[in-house]
């Protein structure tokens, strides 16, 4: 239990000003938050990205998985590749998709960032990152992962309250809000953020102040008492019989240090030696004392005379105490060189003011059962581990272990509260009014920059069909054009991603090399034509820039099948090549010589035996029977237990073709519709799904299809 004991001290620093609001959002928003808690006070960092990244400074790109520097130096932060300065700026942007990963000190976030300057020396990261990846990093540190999943679903609720109700601020990833540990991979956090997906707690329509901490001791404090103001009817005080009260015990020595015998002049000579008896309490009282007027003083305590809580309130637990510590202060020294005798000394303040200068993991709560004070030592005895107001986690967890929903636990210690659902899952649209503009789409929200790009022919399928594992292979996006003429959406969409190498598919009868002419005029240093004298020639050319012992094949006079197989072949960068229903071409069976294993996608009507049975013996084959029972088959086997997918029209290409590539990418499956409706079965394998991109346009997908998907992700 030590990651409990150590996170959820305090839980939630609020005091009772805490702003309760109506921050209801339409979709899920984006949380800032500074990550102070990991850096401490850094004046250089390392940072690495999954993906390349764009950045604030001109012309100045990250690779993937490279890893660079960021330096404070005279005021400005300078970028690092190795020992080369790249550039330089008062802050610093890197921009990433929230699905990207980026490693800054070997700690890894999802969102974008700023980095900015604090106090003149010290990097500030501030990521930018969506409520519900937010929360995925929040619960794993504010509980025990392995917890049951109901518990962590309640502390899941809780703390998404609480970060709603401070989106217009920004925040930071300490106990000061909530302590955030970046992108995580706990199966059971995780599922506990997706079950209670866009929920929150409200009061009289606005949201509440969701206070937790690790134990009440047995019984839930009021807000009120803790910080005095108004009553809150959702946090009164009652007996909670689940909590397992937590007994702790705390033993300070009066004495720390005899100075009777200690030369007070000349006490250079054993400053060094001398210690105190209680180092971590008096360690804590230091740390105080320099915060305050002591700024970068050495310190010792010789003694801490007083300790005690007085002025019980309804709850059993005390507002106020006392606190006396004797200390001197190096080289603070009276007229005749003697070391001063100096007093901290509080009489009758808050209990609140108390317990953090002895150490809040030491006098563990304000419900202290026993005081027992003789000439040498104080003994506290007390219940618990926080402020005890709201929800106790571990009492969460041993209702969680007796069969209790997240619901009723919540409503146990929230009572009069509502469940409300803030945001729903929303199926996001990737569109333009022509395929040319919605394959721009697809490449901005995968690629804030690209050092290679795939071009294909917007209005013929066949020679893009091959393309989405050389793209993914290459971390490329890809665009379409027509053959003609470098299309005006491609040549906005390469001056922003201002890539070094295209790769343009098929030959100069499907795209003509003044279009290659118009490209190396936007300032590709490399423009690289992958094509044949027909469309088996061009997969063939295409799958022979990709090492694999494995090869896929389909029909390749028709395109549902190569979509629906191409974020798989991506993926795991297997070359797709093209074949005739009935005999294999010789560029095909060129490619074939010396492969291991076979994937054949479509049935024997698209592929028939005779193809099958003269491809490699290790040979298997996905097939329904229509294109959307073989997109089923292919999603089901190859792609499934992935929480997103992509929708995309089952009979046009140019949509699914861009987007199998991004699909591939981020290893999700690309599933084909009707226009106006889900194919039967598909609806079946989607149940498991929660979040969905449709690919294209009202014209191609139409909104009944999305409302369907936001049915099923909300289900």
């Amino acid at each position: 239990m030590k990651k409990v004991i150590a996170a959820l001290v305090v839980m939630f620093m609020l005091s009772s000003s805490y702003s309760v609001v109506n921050a209801k959002a339409e979709t899920n928003p984006t949380v800032s938050v500074q990550l102070k808690n990991y850096l401490k006070n850094k004046k250089e960092i390392q940072i690495q990205t999954s993906e390349d990244a764009a950045t604030s400074y001109e012309g100045v790109r990250l690779e993937a998985n490279q890893t660079y520097l960021l330096k404070v130096e005279q005021g400005k932060i300078s970028l690092y590749k190795g020992t080369t300065k790249l550039k330089e700026d008062t802050t610093f942007k890197l921009y990433t998709n929230q699905t990207a990963e980026t490693r800054i000190e070997g700690r890894v976030y999802s969102g974008s960032f700023d980095f900015v300057i604090e106090g003149n020396e010290y990097i500030l990261p501030i990521n930018h990152v969506s409520m519900e990846e937010y929360l995925k990093g929040v619960v794993p540190n504010e509980m025990i992962p392995s917890w049951p999943v109901e518990s962590l679903t309640a502390q899941a609720i809780a703390a998404r309250t609480y970060a709603m109700g401070h989106l217009n601020k920004t925040i930071n990833d300490t106990i000061q809000y909530q302590v955030y540990g970046g992108k995580t991979v706990y199966a059971n956090t995780n599922a506990a953020v997706e079950k209670s997906y866009g929920q929150t707690l409200t009061y009289n329509g606005k949201l509440i102040s969701a206070l937790y901490s690790s134990s009440n001791g047995g019984v839930t404090e009021s807000n009120a008492n803790a910080w005095s103001g108004s009553p809150l009817p959702y946090l009164p005080i009652q007996t909670d019989s689940y909590d397992p009260k937590h007994p702790w015990n705390l033993t300070v020595k009066k004495q720390q240090i005899d100075i009777e015998n200690l030369d007070l002049v000349h006490y250079k000579n054993w400053w060094s030696t001398i210690k105190e008896n209680d180092k971590e309490i008096t360690d804590n009282i230091k740390t105080y004392l320099q915060q305050k007027d002591y700024k970068g003083k050495e310190i010792k305590v010789l003694s801490i005379p007083k300790l005690e809580f007085t002025e019980k309130n309804t709850s059993n637990r005390y507002n106020k105490g006392s606190l006396e510590v004797k200390f001197i202060v190096k080289d603070d020294v009276d007229s005749e060189g003697k070391l001063n005798v100096k007093t901290l000394s509080l009489n009758n303040v808050k209990s609140s003011d108390i317990r953090p200068i002895i150490g809040v993991n030491l006098i563990k709560s304000y419900y202290v059962t026993e005081q027992n004070a003789t000439d040498k030592e104080t003994v506290l005895k007390g219940l618990g581990y926080g402020h005890g107001v709201g929800m106790s986690q571990y009492g969460a967890y041993y209702r969680a272990k007796a069969g209790q929903t997240y619901d009723q636990i919540l409503r146990f210690y929230y009572p009069n509260v509502e469940r409300t659902q803030q945001y729903n899952r929303e199926a996001k649209r990737l569109a333009g009014p022509e395929r040319y503009d919605t394959a721009a789409e697809i490449a901005r929200e995968g690629w804030t920059t690209a050092r290679t790009v795939v071009i294909a022919a917007g209005g013929n399928f066949p020679d893009a069909l091959a393309g989405a594992p050389l793209a993914v292979q290459e971390n490329a996006p890809l665009l379409l054009t027509t053959g003609h003429e470098l299309h005006p959406t491609v040549k906005a969409e390469l001056q922003r991603l201002q890539p070094e190498k295209v790769i343009v598919l098929g030959s100069s009868r499907v795209i003509r090399d003044s279009v290659l002419d118009e490209i190396k005029q936007l300032g590709a240093k490399e423009v690289q034509r992958l094509g044949g004298a027909d469309r088996f020639e061009t997969s063939a050319a295409i799958a022979k820039q990709i090492n694999s012992s494995k090869v896929i094949v389909v029909n390749g006079q028709n395109f549902p099948d190569a979509l629906s197989v191409a974020p798989y072949a991506a993926k795991e960068g297997i070359p797709i090549i093209l074949t005739r229903p009935t005999s294999i071409p010789a560029a095909t069976a060129q490619v074939l010589e010396g492969k291991a294993e076979a994937i054949v996608i479509g049935s024997e009507q698209v592929v028939n035996a005779t193809v099958y049975n003269s491809l490699p013996a290790n040979r298997v084959r996905y097939a329904g029977e229509h294109r959307y029972a073989t997109n089923q088959k292919v999603v089901t086997n190859l792609l499934g237990n992935t929480k997103q997918a992509y929708v995309a029209a089952g009979t046009n290409f140019p949509d699914a073709l861009a987007g199998s590539i991004l699909a591939g990418k981020r290893g999700v499956p690309v599933i084909l519709t009707d226009a106006d409706k889900l194919p039967a079965g598909t609806a079946d394998i989607l149940s498991g799904y929660k979040d969905f991109t449709v690919l294209g346009s009202t014209r191609v997908v139409n909104d009944s299809v999305v409302n369907k998907l936001e049915e099923i992700a909300n289900k």
